[in-house]
């Protein structure tokens, strides 16, 4: 072979095994003890993975739906010490981890008459709330769902606020309202994606199913995932799919779906990770007062009897909330990673009755952020931090106790 013909080889080969990357490559977590790497790239072939000095390539998840650009991926063993991306060390889970950050909701909303300001950082701080997020550095994060906000385009008279914004379900979009601002943190330690209401077969599946769902991709959308328990980790996380949930009004049919599918994990103990409370004050819209809540998900939790879980991680609505109560988990809502904030609830929501339960105890905060849960030598410490590098509230939780005794000093 001639020397230009092997230089126009070499050069072959070379565009093939060198894709690309469009994102920081993640970690993720599965049912049992599933670990899973993986990274979008432009096309191409998919770069190699290296795990413990082996070096072997990525699988793309097949079809890529149109408009999207090829996910690669690989399964790495419980046994692994180490692994890496394209030079990029790979965070791998800690069995037994000492710290965990909770964040939710942190798209740009861009629909109808509600327009967030996606070009101003203050107003749509996410990329600022995952940097400081990652400069915690997790042993984990889970995300309690909803991740992709603009839904439309950017109407002509909102230019101001949304100038150049891409809408709809594909790679532009995702990218924008998720992989972009939350590139620091995806590299920063193994997540627990929750799907969400903006992931529904109605909404933003596919990038939902095809990016971030840790199940087969098969091109089609489910309606009510099957809920999984993360076991790599202690305690282990069950991750319940809630995104057929609405707030008024559940027919029969979608609450037995719903309970169905939580009787199958009843007997789980640790934390269960839902995109809706089961149990949360919110506002009622025409008396701007608090309500009792999801009374569809609370006739889920009636009817499938879950015992063992000693704390339910929430989104949905845009604010936190921490709830106790007399023989419930402790409900968190941690909704504020940056879509626009809900109207604030009072900040102390003890007394205040959720379906046929008392809230014993209850704080609530409307600001950007996140929270980090602390393992103690009891239980959990919980801060609550802002997007101006803030712990705004600080918190303890032992069992299905927890106890917020002042707002921390700024």
């Amino acid at each position: 072979m001639s020397r230009i013909a092997l230089m126009t080889t070499a050069l072959a080969i070379s565009s093939l095994c060198c894709a690309e990357t469009l994102t920081p490559a993640w970690v993720e977590l599965g049912d049992a003890n599933r670990v899973i790497a993986r990274v979008i790239i432009d096309g191409g072939a998919c770069p190699a993975i290296q795990i413990d000095g082996t070096s072997r390539p990525m699988d793309q998840r097949s079809p890529v739906p149109a408009g999207f650009r090829p996910l690669c991926e690989s399964t790495i063993p419980a046994t692994a010490s180490k692994a890496s991306v394209n030079g990029q060390a790979l965070v791998l889970p800690v069995r037994d981890f000492k710290n965990a950050l909770v964040l939710g909701d942190t798209g740009c909303r861009i629909q109808g008459n509600r327009i967030q300001a996606c070009n101003d950082p203050v107003a749509w701080p996410f990329k600022k709330v995952a940097a400081l997020a990652a400069a915690e550095n997790p042993q984990l994060i889970v995300h309690v769902g909803d991740y992709l906000y603009r839904e439309e385009e950017c109407p002509k008279e909102a230019q101001d606020k949304c100038a150049g914004s891409k809408s709809g379900d594909n790679w532009e979009t995702w990218r924008e309202d998720f992989f972009t601002p939350a590139a620091e943190l995806l590299r920063a330690a193994p997540w627990a994606f929750v799907r969400g209401n903006h992931e529904s077969c109605a909404r933003s599946w596919r990038g939902w199913f095809y990016y971030l769902d840790p199940g087969p991709w098969t091109g089609a959308c489910t309606e009510v995932s099957a809920a999984y328990t993360i076991q790599s980790i202690n305690p282990p996380i069950t991750m319940f799919d809630t995104s057929t949930a609405s707030d008024n009004n559940m027919s029969t049919d979608a609450v037995k779906k719903l309970s169905d599918a939580l009787s199958r994990v009843a007997d789980r103990k640790g934390w269960i990770a839902a995109h809706h409370p089961f149990w949360a004050v919110r506002l009622d819209n025409a008396s701007n007062k608090p309500d009792n809540g999801n009374k569809g998900l609370q006739q889920v939790w009636s009817d499938a009897k879950p015992k063992g879980f000693d704390l339910i991680l929430s989104g949905h609505t845009h604010l936190f909330e921490l709830l106790t109560f007399d023989t419930l988990p402790v409900q968190v809502v941690a909704g504020m990673g940056g879509t626009q904030l809900a109207n604030p609830l009072p900040r102390s929501l003890g007394g205040v009755s959720v379906g046929s339960s008392m809230v014993m105890s209850g704080d609530s905060r409307t600001d950007f952020g996140y929270l980090v849960l602390s393992k103690n030598t009891t239980g959990w410490d919980l801060s609550l931090k802002s997007a101006a590098s803030q712990i705004t509230l600080r918190c303890s939780i032992r069992g299905h106790d927890a106890q917020c005794p002042s707002a921390a000093q700024r």
